[in-house]
């Protein structure tokens, strides 16, 4: 038996969108913007180890994604 008391950082995602004043009038692209995300990031516990294990499940898993959305 341990204690559930934790602090979880489930999803955080950045964002940067440029500026249009990148983009001339002529150019294909209108606007532009990327961005960085992570799913499962952090646990703060005295029984982290414990929590992350996931006996008769599966593991734990982190995830990182990074992209680009483009207008045209």
């Amino acid at each position: 038996m341990f204690k559930n008391n934790r602090f979880n950082l489930n999803r955080v995602q950045i964002t940067y969108d440029l500026d249009e004043r990148f983009f001339k009038p002529s150019s294909i692209v209108s606007r532009m913007s990327f961005y960085a995300n992570g799913d499962n990031l952090l646990v703060i516990s005295d029984e982290r180890q414990m929590m992350e294990t996931g006996f008769g499940a599966a593991p734990h898993n982190r995830f990182y994604n990074l992209g680009v959305r483009a207008s045209f």
